[in-house]
């Protein structure tokens, strides 16, 4: 694997009960441990570490469902560190206190940085609260189900008209995500928003995911303009391994 690729692929960990488990079209009470799909241990360092040993990743997505569920502080910020160190970046349900009170700079062999997850949205106002606290980096996920947005307060809005006043408040990093799509192993469905998008929000940087089945879903979603792509049941089935992954090509975007 080049460089280039491992900086352009996320693996995902969703943690729910302590135990890293398989999502499944956003059904969170359907998720079941990844041992299900024949991984030796379900706690997180465990997952990164096989992720790490396997694809020789060093940085991670994680959503802390709990926190996410319950609107509590997340147990993940606070966990071991896994022995390999790298990037984290978390979905923990953040709110603007929650952001405000959270130290994000004091690991010395890790790094957490917040994404901030649409889904817990109370008024498109909020995101300039969100943008005042985040630290540098923070992510925007987009968070939707068949297209619409997840957020109960927020499900007339159109998703274009999110990321258009996200980004005019300060936001450049978005992660698009169709829970619909997660889990399913049957293609990415928000290509078509991706391109409405990149028109609207030229120096934005947009991540993808969900539904990736191999290395051709991989390339296509790299051509469409997804900087990164968010991947976890191909790497658990094994249908895309690492060796595919060194012997690719990064595709240039030109969809």
């Amino acid at each position: 694997m080049t460089d280039e690729w491992l900086e352009r692929v996320l693996p995902v960990m969703d943690v729910q009960h302590g135990r890293v488990v398989h999502a499944l079209r956003g059904n969170r009470e359907q998720y079941r441990s990844v041992q299900q799909l024949g991984l030796q241990s379900d706690k997180l360092q465990c997952v990164a570490e096989w992720y790490a040993r396997n694809y020789g990743f060093r940085h991670f997505y994680v959503a802390d469902l709990d926190a996410i569920r319950t609107s509590k502080p997340s147990h993940v910020v606070g966990l071991e560190t896994p022995k390999i160190g790298g990037t984290f970046y978390l979905d923990a349900g953040w709110s603007i206190e929650s952001l405000a009170n959270c130290d994000f700079e004091t690991r010395p062999d890790h790094e957490v940085i917040p994404v901030i997850a649409t889904e817990a949205l109370s008024c498109l106002e909020e995101l300039e609260g969100l943008h005042e606290v985040a630290p540098p980096g923070s992510v925007l996920s987009v968070d939707l189900k068949q297209g619409h947005l997840c957020s109960p307060q927020l499900k007339l809005t159109e998703p274009l008209k999110l990321v258009e006043f996200a980004y005019r408040v300060g936001f450049r990093h978005f992660l698009i995500l169709d829970l619909a799509d997660v889990g399913q192993q049957e293609g990415t469905s928000s290509l078509m928003l991706l391109q409405e998008l990149r028109q609207s929000c030229l120096e934005a940087v947009f991540w993808g995911g969900g539904g990736v089945r191999d290395m051709q879903d991989l390339a296509h979603l790299w051509k469409c303009g997804y900087e990164r792509v968010l991947i976890a049941t191909a790497f658990y089935r094994g249908s895309i391994t690492r060796r595919q992954l060194r012997e690719a090509q990064v595709p240039s975007s030109d969809c």
